[in-house]
């Protein structure tokens, strides 16, 4: 969901940065993008804070970074160029699509409310009952699973660095979509896009076939 659906970067970066200042620490634009982003926030704040917290610190303090990112992000918020219109095409073809995220409910629900895109997606994922974030499989083989589509036969759409390992690992083909990182850096994925202005299954057919 996040720099795929909505292209949020900047502002998660914010937030991780306003809310390690609060405990003494600070983090670079470039930590949170290559080491945050696509993670799960209970384990991002054992790597902040080098320390296991319990659940309910986990929860608590996980809750308050994930209210300082909608505050922030909440008058800017924009869906990724193309994105609407792509969806439709896709479900008019007749390709099941899982939104498949370690975001918390609260920001999908929130995310989803704001864009209207929920229609679109058959399964959606998001971080309850995952054991292992990503870069872990864990996610797409459950989105997977959902679909009731096998692994090889999924295309995952991802902007993180875990992201990508997590989709390789699950054995899938990775589109990246370039709004957390340039081009060049994602060389690595199947495929690689700005946005998805220009995208269209035939597209995607043609470069996987």
């Amino acid at each position: 969901m996040d720099g795929v659906v909505v292209d949020n970067t900047r502002y998660h970066i914010l937030a991780w940065q306003k809310f390690a200042k609060e405990f003494g620490y600070k983090v670079s634009a470039k930590t949170v993008k290559e080491k945050f982003i696509g993670r799960l926030g209970s384990e991002i704040m054992r790597l902040i804070l080098k320390k296991d917290l319990i659940k309910s610190q986990e929860h608590r303090l996980n809750s308050k970074r994930e209210a300082y990112y909608r505050k922030i992000y909440a008058k800017a918020i924009a869906l990724v160029k193309g994105l609407p219109a792509f969806l439709k095409h896709l479900k008019s073809q007749n390709i099941k699509l899982a939104l498949a995220t370690s975001a918390p409910p609260v920001n999908v629900r929130w995310v989803l409310a704001k864009t209207g895109l929920k229609k679109y997606f058959k399964v959606i994922i998001d971080s309850t009952g995952i054991k292992n974030g990503k870069p872990a499989p864990d996610i797409f083989l459950k989105a997977a699973k959902k679909l009731k589509v096998p692994a090889r036969q999924c295309i995952v759409f991802e902007d993180a660095m875990m992201g990508i390992e997590a989709a390789k690992r699950a054995g899938m083909k990775v589109i990246g979509v370039a709004t957390s990182h340039r081009p060049s850096e994602l060389k690595h994925t199947d495929l690689v896009v700005k946005d998805f202005t220009k995208l269209s299954l035939k597209k995607i057919q043609d470069h996987f076939d």
